[in-house]
């Protein structure tokens, strides 16, 4: 009698997922709003921008000050000797989960500079300054207190300097042997972000490099940008070219009830294209093979990439929910990790190129596997990061366990059968801190993190659901994803869902005792 429950609460969720989450995002007035006039110059690695943030107050608290969040400061901040020195990071598998690209010595641009320029409100000039521990955040006066509910337009001038290497706002070159002819710009994070504002105080978490600390809102953005003629946009929503003059062309982007937005600028980049009911898809690799191989190993990390998405796409959307966004681009990139996600855009990191053509048959198989589980994961988070939200630092678990999760629902929907899923989950489970904890959340700085969040985390959400059974799991994640579509979520929020499930199961509240220690 406890499964035919659980089996018709499923069902119940599921109706309800279906009904409330939208087959697209539209945009929303009651959402921030960025306009963006973006000029690269790729002669000096420099972004000059002008940004009009039409911001809401959505707190119940009246605001003297906004708060802003300059990534590029904590991008530029990090050690120069990390830029421009090759090498390799490899988990305790033998698996490489890192790798710095070598450049050449002159290629180098660190040490450099960000930051907000000029404030305006109403053409008056504002006052803003950059906290003292922390100089990417930056706090700006406003004009007169902004009263719940309403808004204002702010008026911001800024510059950055793009770095080169593997880091999330960066550039470099996918062909090693072309820099300063074949270069990819791989802009994230570039302009200032407004940060959220929560339980009375705005919410400044630190950055750091080896993982996600982002906290954003939901806001829809307008994107002008110039950049050289030759070189190619691609960019989370939707991309198009415009007018070119005097050697430079003006592209717009349109970005919809989106977390952040990407932007990648290159001149090495060709397409291959797929679609998934009625979702474009589009995988870019490198043109330009420095080996001369006909078939060219970065077009066969595109190939695989494409079929990946495509089939991360559907098993996802099957388990959890529609994919709200007309399209999905997976680009090659220079990132230093294996892949990085952003709304409506994936990165994927050229090292797999390396090895997918590999003459040893193992070797070939064993990275192509790699890519493919890379892929999924990355895909994954358009579910659970960009639709859903969470704190990144504080709550990481939300959306990185449940990415490391959903390779699985990939595999099983590939064909793994479940004596493999399972042993390897059971490896994943026995990644436990040096004092037997399996916690799972908390703040970065309390965590073992890759443990905790990548391993532990999704040993507990394959428990949880051979605990409910596969059907009475989808139905609770679709009753979850619905619910907090385009939103941000906490581990209460997503305990809140689980509570039905768990008064029928002794076993999942087990589970979540162990793994979510005093979240309830």
């Amino acid at each position: 009698m406890k499964r035919m429950a659980v089996i018709l609460m499923c069902a119940l969720a599921l109706l309800t997922a279906w009904q409330e989450l939208p087959a697209r995002a539209e945009g929303d007035g009651a959402r921030n709003h960025y306009a963006l006039d973006v000029t690269l110059d790729v002669e000096n690695s420099r972004l000059t921008e002008r940004i009009e943030l039409t911001l809401v107050n959505d707190s119940a608290d009246e605001w003297s000050e906004v708060c802003l969040r300059d990534f590029m400061d904590s991008v530029l901040s990090l050690d120069d000797e990390r830029c421009g020195v090759g090498m390799s990071e490899a988990d305790e598998h033998g698996n490489i989960i890192a790798y710095g690209p070598t450049l050449p010595p002159d290629s180098r641009h660190m040490n450099g500079s960000s930051g907000v320029i000029s404030a305006r409100q109403d053409g008056q000039e504002l006052r803003f300054w950059a906290d003292g521990a922390d100089s990417s955040v930056v706090h700006v006066a406003l004009k007169q207190p902004l009263a719940p509910g309403r808004s204002a337009t702010l008026e911001l001038e800024y510059a950055a300097d793009v770095p080169c290497g593997g880091y999330r706002c960066a550039w470099g070159s996918l062909d090693s042997g072309a820099y300063g002819r074949h270069v990819t710009y791989e802009l994230a994070q570039f302009y200032p972000m407004l940060a959220i504002y929560e339980d009375g105080e705005w919410i400044c978490d630190p950055y750091f490099s080896e993982g996600e600390c982002f906290y954003t809102r939901c806001a829809d953005y307008d994107v002008a940008l110039r950049v050289p003629d030759g070189y190619e946009v691609i960019a989370s929503g939707d991309e198009a070219r415009g007018a070119t003059a005097d050697g430079v062309t003006e592209w717009s982007v349109s970005a919809r009830s989106m977390r952040d937005v990407t932007v990648i600028v290159s001149n090495e980049l060709e397409c291959l294209t797929g679609e998934v009911d009625g979702v474009a898809v589009n995988s870019y690799y490198c043109a330009y093979d420095p080996e001369g191989d006909p078939v060219g190993s970065s077009r066969a990390q595109g190939e695989v990439s494409l079929a990946a998405a495509q089939d991360a796409l559907k098993a996802f959307a099957d388990e959890y929910g529609a994919y709200p966004y007309a399209e999905l681009d997976v680009v090659e990139s220079c990132y230093e990790y294996g892949g990085m996600e952003a709304p409506g855009l994936v990165r994927i990191s050229e090292m797999y190129s390396w090895f997918i053509l590999d003459e040893d048959e193992a070797e070939r198989a064993y990275y192509t596997d790699r890519l493919r589980g890379t892929v999924a994961h990355e895909v994954a988070h358009e579910w659970f990061y960009a639709v859903v939200g969470n704190n990144q630092y504080r709550e990481a678990w939300l959306d990185e366990s449940l990415a490391a999760f959903s390779e699985q629902i990939y595999w099983r929907a590939q064909g793994r059968s479940e004596d493999e899923i399972a042993a390897y989950m059971a490896e994943l489970a026995a990644c436990k801190r040096h004092d037997g904890s399996e916690a799972i959340c908390g703040r970065y700085d309390e965590l073992d993190y890759v443990s905790a969040v990548y391993r532990r985390g999704a040993a507990f959400l394959y428990g949880l659901e051979q605990a409910l059974g596969e059907e009475s799991f989808a139905g609770f994640m679709q009753s979850y994803y619905a619910a907090h579509a385009f939103s941000e979520a906490t581990t209460r929020d997503f305990l809140s869902e689980l509570e039905p499930y768990m008064a029928l199961c002794q076993e999942a509240r087990e589970l979540v005792e162990r793994y979510l220690p005093g979240a309830y």
